[in-house]
């Protein structure tokens, strides 16, 4: 197996399956969710600054970005609600300006749970499992055109506490990506030729568990915007990627990874998105919120 293909899956791998760790798990510094008191971090964390201007070396900052000022909190509502007409679909509309993206630093550590197979047991969970645990669906409603799901049939391997049956562990992972063609071994390839993937992932949790999650701290100093009565912070980042030069170590460019996170419903969602536009970003976020509305996004 080659070295990209191996990365590829892997990225799409539950952690769950990832019982046997190196090392003690590492405890996750407290941000817009609360663990619950669990003993290691399921993510990849990444610091996060209050809207410094946004972009890597050589990028232009997404035009969407606006300054807030020095005063950090909650951004005045970016949503205007069209009173539904007759015959008509009810229309959310969002005003990209009025969207406060946060820059988010580089990843710095990851750590996996661990769960004693002696208290614990893997369970699969299939799509109606799911809904009945979350209430809901957590597909969102909307998805770019040419995007391709990576889980089609929405399923999840969650584990329950021996004793009573409680989930310990109960990420659901539903990704959309482009695909690139086909390995070797007939699986869909969703990377490109730089290894980088074109689309998002959604995960979502009751127990505030994500595979990939970025650390927006100090909580006084994230910036929030207002989306049909839902905060969602976004974060964005210029990531690199190879080959490195062997003299200056620059990477051979940069791809843009947007980071959005919000709850609702008592579930925490996150969305990772790699090379995707912001008005597409918010797009699916507001779909997930709204799910029967019709999303129109304008600059």
């Amino acid at each position: 197996m080659r070295g990209n293909e191996f990365l590829e899956k892997l990225e799409l791998a539950d952690p769950a399956f990832v019982a046997e760790a190196d090392g003690m798990p590492v405890k996750k510094r407290n941000a817009w969710v609360k663990w619950g008191g669990l003993a290691a971090c399921v993510c990849l964390l990444a610091a996060v600054s209050v809207l410094t201007p946004l972009g890597g070396p050589g990028r232009t900052p997404p035009s969407a970005v606006t300054d807030p000022g020095p005063t950090a909190g909650p951004a005045a509502p970016a949503v205007t609600d069209s009173p539904a007409v007759s015959g008509q679909p009810d229309v959310l509309r969002i005003d990209l300006d009025g969207i406060v993206v946060n820059e988010a630093d580089a990843p710095v550590s990851a750590a996996r749970l661990y769960f004693d197979p002696a208290l614990h047991e893997d369970v699969l969970w299939d799509s109606r499992d799911v809904a009945d645990y979350y209430g809901r669906t957590l597909a969102p409603a909307w998805v770019p055109e040419g995007l391709v799901p990576s889980n089609e049939d929405g399923s999840a391997f969650v584990i329950l506490r021996r004793e009573d049956g409680t989930p310990a562990y109960d990420t659901v992972w539903l990704g959309w990506y482009r695909q690139f063609g086909t390995w070797e071994d007939g699986l869909p390839r969703f990377t490109d030729e730089n290894n980088v993937q074109h689309g998002f992932r959604i995960t979502a949790s009751k127990l505030g568990q994500h595979g990939c999650c970025v650390y927006l701290g100090p909580e006084d100093q994230v910036e929030w915007s207002e989306i049909a009565g839902t905060l969602v912070s976004i974060g964005y980042r210029a990531m690199p990627y190879g080959p490195y030069d062997s003299a200056t170590h620059e990477p051979a460019g940069y791809y843009d990874m947007y980071v959005a996170q919000f709850t609702l419903d008592g579930i925490s969602f996150q969305l990772v998105a790699k090379e995707m536009a912001l008005e597409d970003v918010v797009k699916v976020v507001a779909s997930v919120i709204c799910p029967e509305r019709e999303i129109v996004v304008t600059t």
